[in-house]
């Protein structure tokens, strides 16, 4: 090609009103984004590279930042064009503040939004979401002191909009005039599986800490949930019950590994559980792991002879006991426990039944406590 038949091609491509992009080498797929543009002008699929895509989220962030609450996006803004291009991509993820409220985005984007975090939250933006954000599959919302309007029939209607596919909800509140029971509204979500709490408190009152069973109730009422996380104040709802003194020890419950605030027997609500932990709990008395077998030992009759998941348990704090809790833990008849963690010592009982050591550990146990 010549020189100036490069140039022409140049110029053609730089007049272009919507940007194509075409590789002449091999390129894996790892390493473009092929991305279906929407304007009819274009009129074939184009590869996006996805650092560029990336670099124009930023620059799109950056703009929207400081966008006036009272403006719309200019129609003849330099980078106007590209939104009909890459919005696809470029909206699937968007924070909602409060200089947002009067901004159309979520009104023009927010079929293609599936993130979504709402900084500011007032009845107006709860419409928005309802009517215009129906695909989000990630929700984060905060409620503030002047959510007083937020009623369980108002955050209900909501719910059941984006019940199809919201699988994932991060929620700040301000408990001082939100309760967890506010929250059962979230039982209208059928796929829910990830739910996270961050309760707050702006104001101080007598009895400001909501009772444990009013976050602990979302886990019935949310029969798909896997995993429910409370930080916050509730920590301090929880001391007793839970080591809180860094950050990374916020108490998490699973479907899967489970907390309980002293009763072992709670496990059998639990079908899926494969680890129990009772940690840093000083116990008003040691759990009963026979009562546990016995109850399991019901639950696997009822069951047709389904014996229940429970590999791993963990019992660690001050116990009277511990080589008696041992003992019964070893002595399970419901339950193949594969680890067993009690005060300091830890044994994994597989490969203690390969060696042909585990009688011998039930007369020479002496744990260090």
């Amino acid at each position: 090609m010549s020189k100036r038949s490069s140039c022409m091609s140049k110029g053609r491509i730089l007049q272009r009103k919507y940007l194509s992009f075409e590789t002449t080498g091999p390129m894996t797929n790892s390493a473009v984004t092929r991305v279906q543009p929407e304007h009819p002008a274009a009129a074939k699929r184009d590869f996006v590279p996805p650092f560029f895509l990336s670099a124009y989220k930023r620059l799109l962030g950056s703009y929207l930042e400081y966008l006036s609450p009272n403006n719309n996006i200019p129609a003849n803004y330099p980078i106007t064009p590209l939104f009909h291009l890459w919005g696809a991509h470029i909206w699937t993820q968007f924070r909602h503040k409060e200089h947002h409220r009067k901004s159309p985005v979520l009104q023009r984007h927010g079929s293609r939004i599936r993130h979504l975090s709402c900084d500011y939250l007032d009845k107006d933006t709860v419409k928005s979401v309802t009517q215009f954000c129906q695909s989000v599959q990630s929700l984060y919302l905060h409620l503030n002191l002047n959510a007083f309007w937020a009623h369980y029939d108002v955050l209900e209607g909501m719910f059941i909009t984006l019940r199809d596919r919201l699988t994932k909800v991060h929620i700040r509140f301000d408990a001082s005039v939100i309760s967890p029971m506010l929250l059962w509204s979230l039982s209208q979500l059928p796929h829910l599986t990830d739910l996270h709490l961050d309760p707050y408190h702006s104001q101080y009152f007598e009895g400001k800490y909501r009772p444990l069973e009013e976050y602990l109730s979302l886990l019935r009422i949310c029969i798909g949930l896997q995993s429910l996380t409370v930080g916050g104040c509730f920590l301090d709802t929880a001391r007793p019950f839970v080591h809180s003194g860094t950050k990374e020890a916020i108490p998490r419950w699973m479907k899967k590994i489970l907390r309980p605030k002293g009763d072992p027997t709670v496990v059998a609500d639990f079908p899926c559980l494969e680890s129990l932990e009772l940690i840093d709990f000083y116990f008003d008395k040691d759990p009963d792991l026979v009562a546990l077998d016995a109850h399991l030992h019901a639950l696997e009759k009822q069951q047709r002879g389904k014996t229940h998941p429970l590999r791993r348990l963990y019992f660690t704090g001050a116990m009277d006991q511990p080589v008696k809790m041992l003992l019964d833990a070893l002595a399970f008849s419901s339950l193949s426990i594969e680890y067993l963690a009690v005060g300091k010592t830890s044994i994994k009982l597989n490969a203690l039944a390969a060696s042909g050591h585990l009688a011998l550990l039930l007369h020479t146990f002496e744990p260090s406590i």
